[in-house]
């Protein structure tokens, strides 16, 4: 959740995977006869085997079940009958990838009894375990900010910038402006397998709180450039995105609009001046401190609000629809 910091945590879907990528390795292949639901029953739990020459891996799982199940293992085949070793993830507690008391078979045979919401992996390999790596200490992204995307190659993201919907990739600039911008490349929506959104993306860090966000815009087509602040809650699909909006046109209407997470969007204030054009560039900011909202277009101030709803978020750049637009020099100062 902050890149910049190097944080990082496991979670328990870590060493899920690490139940079969620790006592597996490419090449080796499931036993179809060692692999179904336990006691033939889904509720019960599934179990997956797979070896490599005598050395087997035997994959199960409690995670849905509420009582306990005992298995009993007989080894055949020419596997391995030496020592098991017995790992466990419990799903419902911080106790995961935890070695057991190994398992020695008796002519072959041996029972383990498998508590309830757990991943066991019972392996005659070994060398599995955790590494001993610790994550640096999660910081807040420090202010100011800013990014003018000449350092990236040519159809590449940006960093820490994140598209919710539409495609925003440095290419070189127009409007007779040298270097590098970022553009909104996609120039329709695409198809959708949940509700719509227009183009938009979101950089920085969800904790900033009064800031002023600046951003160089560059209108191909006629329409709508928008500049987002304090970016907050997101419900599904993106248009339910809760955040500040600094709209303008081409044709010089602007407005400062806030979105809530039920996509509903409410002009606050509303004004026009000399119209943008095509293919020019234009400076545009959204001022955030506590409750006042301030928009300025090319360093003028044109309207002030007062709201409270959203105190902290992320900025971001956006168009009403699917203009393809471009943006350069991003910057974000503390108020």
């Amino acid at each position: 959740p902050s890149p910049w910091s190097g944080f990082y945590r496991l979670g328990k879907q870590t060493w899920a995977l690490a139940h079969v990528s620790q006592f597996a390795q490419p090449g080796w292949r499931f036993i179809d006869q060692a692999s179904g639901y336990l006691g033939g029953n889904r509720a019960n739990g599934s179990f997956v085997t797979l070896r490599s020459g005598t050395d087997y891996s035997l994959v199960a799982e409690t995670a849905a079940t509420t009582v306990p199940h005992t298995i009993n293992v007989t080894v055949s085949n020419g596997l391995s009958t030496g020592a098991v070793h017995v790992w466990s993830t419990d799903l419902n507690s911080g106790s995961q990838f935890v070695r057991l008391a190994d398992l020695v078979p008796s002519n072959g045979r041996y029972t383990l009894t498998l508590q309830p919401g757990r991943i066991y992996s019972l392996t005659t390999t070994t060398g599995q375990g955790k590494g001993t790596a610790t994550s640096p200490s999660r910081q807040d992204l420090p202010l100011p900010y800013s990014d003018n995307f000449d350092s990236y190659p040519v159809n590449t993201m940006a960093r820490y910038v994140a598209d919710m919907q539409g495609s925003f990739e440095v290419r070189p600039c127009l409007g007779g402006r040298g270097g590098r911008c970022l553009q909104q490349v996609a120039p329709v929506e695409p198809i959708l397998w949940q509700g719509g959104s227009d183009a938009y993306t979101l950089a920085g860090d969800p904790a900033w709180r009064d800031y002023t966000v600046s951003v160089d815009v560059n209108l191909q087509q006629a329409g709508v450039a928008k500049l987002i602040g304090r970016a907050n809650t997101q419900a599904r699909p993106q248009t339910k995105q809760a955040s500040y909006e600094l709209r303008v046109s081409d044709t010089g209407a602007w407005s400062i609009a806030k979105r809530d997470t039920t996509a509903t969007v409410t002009t606050l204030t509303s004004g026009t001046v000399a119209a943008l054009g095509l293919n020019r560039w234009h400076t545009i900011a959204l001022d955030l401190r506590g409750s006042t909202i301030t928009a300025r277009i090319d360093g003028t101030a044109v309207g002030t609000v007062q709201d409270s709803s959203f105190a902290t978020g992320q900025v971001g750049l956006g168009v009403v629809g699917y203009q393809t637009n471009q943006y350069d020099n991003l910057t974000v100062t503390p108020n």
